[in-house]
């Protein structure tokens, strides 16, 4: 086997071998971003599906907030509570994810 076809497999081999990490890498990147990023990118899709939330009053305790949710859904027997966000600064909401079974 001649040098230049021993190279150009060598260098065939490492172009495929460098796709296949970088592939991982990158996907590794967005993921881990995703994770880290999560509550910036929950409060940036509520933005965006409800506009801006403005506080009036005084804030509602947890069981008012779970009482008017499911009063939202009776025609809904089955629907659940998955998991409520409580929130972290003054301003901000509660968020109650729904888990329908």
């Amino acid at each position: 086997m001649n040098y230049k076809k021993l190279r150009n497999i060598v260098f065939t081999v490492h172009r495929i071998l460098g796709f296949a990490i970088a592939s991982i890498a990158i996907l590794v990147g967005i993921t881990g971003s995703m994770i880290v990023f999560q509550r910036e990118i929950n409060e940036f899709q509520l933005h965006q599906q409800f506009g801006a939330i403005f506080p009036k009053g005084d804030r509602l305790s947890l069981e008012n907030i779970l009482d008017i949710v499911k009063a939202a859904y009776t025609n809904q027997p089955e629907m659940g509570f998955q998991r409520v966000y409580f929130p972290t600064k003054p301003d901000d909401l509660f968020n109650v994810v729904i888990l329908k079974g």
